[in-house]
C-alpha cells in the first residue's frame, strides 16, 4: 500500500511516501521541489500556485493569496481582476495542483496547523475529497511533530515544542502520560509570526543600506522582493554561526552587504524576548518547572537567537532536539498506515495520539544536543 504523509502549514506544504513496509521517502513536487509555497499568484490568466505567488510578496502583495488556511470559514478574500479568492477556494486550488502527484497514492493522511479549530480542519479533508484526494485522517502539526521528538529524545513528563509560520509562532505544552502524547496547553501568536521576523529583518537590514550607501531598498518593489528572497539563506547562515552576504539590487544601483550571524540575532533579539515572554507565562499558568525536552521544529529552529533563549527558559541541561524539515510529515504517514487498518477512527486528531506511533523507522536524524549557546550568543 503507497502511503503519502503530507504537512501542511500556513508556509508550506511538504510530503513523505512510500510503502507501509519501508521507511517513506520525500515525495517531490516536479519543479517545485520537495516543498509546495502555499501562495497564489493572481497576476496571470489563472492563478498559480507555488513560488510564482511567494515571488510577488513583497512587491505585488496586492496580487498574492497567502496566509489563508486560518481564514476558512471566515468572509476574507483575495481579489485581483478577475481573480476572487476565498481561503476554501485558495485551499481547493491548493489540492487541484497536489492531485497529479497524489493520484497514485492509497492513502493520504495530513498534519495541520493546531491553530485551526476542529471545523477548520474538517473543511480541510472536504475540500481534498471534493478535489478526489484520498485523505483518510489528519493531526495537528503539534502533536505529529511531538512524536517526532519523542521518537528521538525520550522524555518523561512534560515538553515543550515550539514551531513557526507564516501565520503565527506557536508552542505547546506536551504530557506523556498513560502511552499517549497529550496537549496540555497550546498557545498561538500571530504577532510573532514568521512573516513578521522577515519583515523585521527586512527593516534592519534596509536601515543598514541606507547607512552605507543612503539608498533604500524599500522604495523599490523589485529590490526589496530581492532583499526578501535572501531571508531564507540569511537564517540558515546564522544557525550555522556563519557570516552571511545579502546582495541588494535596483534599476540603477548595487548594495552589498556582508554581516555578521550576531548582528542578525541582536536585529531579531525584540522578537526572541517576545517569545520566550510567553512561553515563561504559559509555563507558569501550566505549573510546570521541569521540562524534560525542548523541540524545535525546522523553521522555529532557524529564527535568529531564539534557541539559546529559549534554552535558559527550560533548564541548560534540557536535551534541545531541532527536528528535521518533514519529521511532521513522517508521523503523518505513520498515522495514515493505522487509519488504513482501521485502526484509528476517521478524522481530525488533536488532543492525543499513541507513544507507539513513534516507534517508525528512523529517517533523517534530527539535532540533539544541550545548551546551544554560541559565544556570539552570551
Amino acid at each position: 500500500m503507497s502511503l503519502v504523509g503530507l504537512d501542511m502549514n500556513a508556509t508550506q506544504l511538504r510530503a513523505v511516501r512510500g510503502p507501509t513496509d519501508m521507511p517513506p521517502a520525500s515525495c517531490p513536487f516536479g519543479t517545485n521541489g520537495e516543498t509546495v509555497v502555499l501562495a497564489i499568484s493572481l497576476r496571470g490568466r489563472t492563478p498559480e500556485v507555488g513560488r510564482a505567488g511567494a515571488a510577488l510578496i513583497r512587491e505585488y502583495p496586492h496580487l498574492v493569496c497567502f496566509d489563508f488556511l486560518a481564514h476558512l470559514g471566515n468572509d476574507r478574500t483575495w481579489s485581483a481582476g478577475r481573480h476572487h479568492l476565498d481561503a476554501a477556494k485558495a485551499v481547493t486550488l491548493v489540492w487541484e495542483h497536489l492531485r497529479p502527484v497524489l493520484a497514485t497514492a492509497q492513502a493520504v493522511t495530513l498534519a495541520l496547523p493546531a491553530y485551526l479549530t476542529p471545523a477548520q480542519a474538517g473543511q480541510v479533508l472536504q475540500l481534498a475529497h471534493k478535489a478526489k484526494v484520498p485523505i483518510h485522517g489528519s493531526t495537528t502539526d503539534s502533536l505529529a511533530s511531538g512524536l517526532a521528538g519523542y521518537q528521538r529524545q525520550r522524555w518523561s513528563g512534560f515538553a515543550l515544542l515550539v514551531d513557526v509560520d507564516d501565520h503565527a509562532l506557536s508552542w505547546t505544552l506536551l504530557k506523556t502520560a498513560q502511552e499517549q502524547l497529550q496537549v496540555v496547553e497550546y498557545k498561538a501568536e500571530q504577532r510573532l509570526s514568521l512573516l513578521v521576523w522577515k519583515k523585521k529583518l527586512v527593516d534592519a537590514i534596509a536601515d543598514l543600506c541606507i547607512q552605507h550607501s543612503r539608498r533604500d531598498p524599500r522604495d523599490s518593489g523589485a529590490a526589496e522582493q530581492l532583499l526578501f528572497d535572501q531571508l531564507d539563506d540569511v537564517f540558515a547562515a546564522v544557525e550555522l554561526d556563519r557570516m552571511v552576504e545579502v546582495v541588494i539590487r535596483s534599476t540603477n544601483w548595487c548594495q552589498n552587504l556582508i554581516m555578521q550571524p550576531q548582528q542578525i540575532r541582536q536585529f531579531c533579539g525584540p522578537l526572541v524576548d517576545q517569545a520566550r515572554d510567553g512561553i515563561e507565562e504559559t509555563l507558569e499558568k501550566a505549573a510546570v518547572r521541569n521540562v524534560g525536552a525542548l523541540l524545535l521544529t525546522h523553521a522555529a529552529g532557524r529564527l535568529p537567537g531564539l534557541a539559546a533563549s529559549l534554552q535558559d527558559v527550560v533548564d541548560e541541561k534540557t536535551p534541545l532536539v531541532q527536528l528535521p524539515a518533514d519529521a511532521a510529515a513522517r508521523m503523518a504517514w505513520a498515522l495514515g498506515a493505522r487509519f488504513a487498518r482501521d485502526q484509528l477512527p476517521g478524522g481530525h486528531l488533536h488532543r492525543s495520539l499513541a507513544l507507539s506511533i513513534a516507534s517508525i523507522p528512523e529517517g533523517e536524524t534530527a539535532s540533539t544536543r544541550t545548551n546551544p549557546r554560541r559565544a556570539a550568543d552570551r
